[in-house]
């Protein structure tokens, strides 16, 4: 099993995090079923600023699709967060809310995560082995719809939350889940999408895209709050929605004795078992809501 610290370009624990406290920490796990055929990890994660920590915080998340016509999910899942990163930022700059301003910023993620296929398929096109092997995996039309829509190898879902202090707002498309989770428990701060069943989601790569991002907010109470975000291969190890609302307390607990550092230990271990029921790729990050 393969564990990694989820990090855009800088290691949990650098000295730059000593300055400012951290209040994000993550981990990817390479799943099971992805080991066997010798996939990637499909999953990416990365926050901004690069030490976790300060004003204006972003956490970004993503799922790259598991079947043969997404076969390139992780380059799609890679190009997803930093399209969040770098319009939630933005975002954070302007004194824009409500509604209407994050559809805008939705619209923003998925007009970035365009460009960037774009880029990515300009420097290596489809090469004829990705096309065989996607035509032996899945026939001939799937093959064509694929080149007739380039898009749709690099699919993907997007969990994304912009922190201010005691505040989170949160964007979502596809699965995956957001929790809040505070001394009284955790529950969904964005609920489970009911159109979203058996493998089916809402993805970056359909073009009804920007209109089916999710939002939320979470206002920490006075002792605080956490946030996990965390890809569908973390609650698909659980064998119903109550077990997986019981990470929400092993969260808690375990910050309120040793901090974010304790979380940090832990969580490696805690999706490498969540990954051995799954079989999939399990990606989370844990945040820290300052109390109110």
């Amino acid at each position: 099993m393969t564990t990694s610290p989820a990090d855009p370009g800088a290691p949990l624990g650098t000295s730059e995090s000593a300055v400012t406290p951290r209040l994000v920490v993550g981990a990817s796990v390479l799943g099971p079923a992805h080991i066997r055929l010798g996939l990637p990890n499909q999953d990416a994660i990365a926050w901004t600023p690069s030490s976790g920590g300060g004003d204006g915080l972003v956490v970004a998340v993503s799922d790259g699709h598991g079947a043969p016509e997404h076969f390139r999910s992780d380059a799609g899942s890679a190009l997803a967060v930093a399209a969040a990163l770098d319009k939630g930022k933005a975002f954070l700059l302007t004194d824009l809310a409500g509604e209407e301003a994050l559809r805008a910023l939705a619209a923003a993620i998925v007009a970035t995560w365009h460009a960037g296929v774009e880029v990515d398929l300009a420097r290596r096109p489809f090469s004829e082995a990705e096309l065989l092997a996607l035509e032996r995996a899945a026939g001939p039309e799937v093959r064509a719809e694929v080149q007739a829509e380039p898009v749709l190898a690099y699919g993907a879902t997007l969990l994304v939350a912009l922190v201010e202090g005691d505040a989170a707002t949160l964007l979502q498309l596809g699965d995956g889940d957001i929790l809040s989770i505070t001394d009284e428990g955790a529950d969904w701060a964005i609920p489970p999408d009911p159109r979203l069943f058996g493998g089916v989601t809402t993805s970056l790569c359909l073009p009804e895209a920007e209109e089916d991002f999710r939002f939320g907010e979470v206002l920490s109470g006075p002792g605080g709050g956490y946030l996990l975000l965390a890809t569908d291969g973390f609650r698909n190890a659980f064998a119903d929605e109550e077990s997986f609302l019981m990470v929400g307390p092993d969260v808690w607990r375990c910050a309120a004795e040793g901090g974010l550092d304790a979380v940090a230990e832990n969580l490696g271990p805690w999706l490498e078992e969540a990954a051995s029921y799954s079989g999939d790729d399990v990606t989370a990050a844990v945040v820290s809501l300052l109390p109110t």
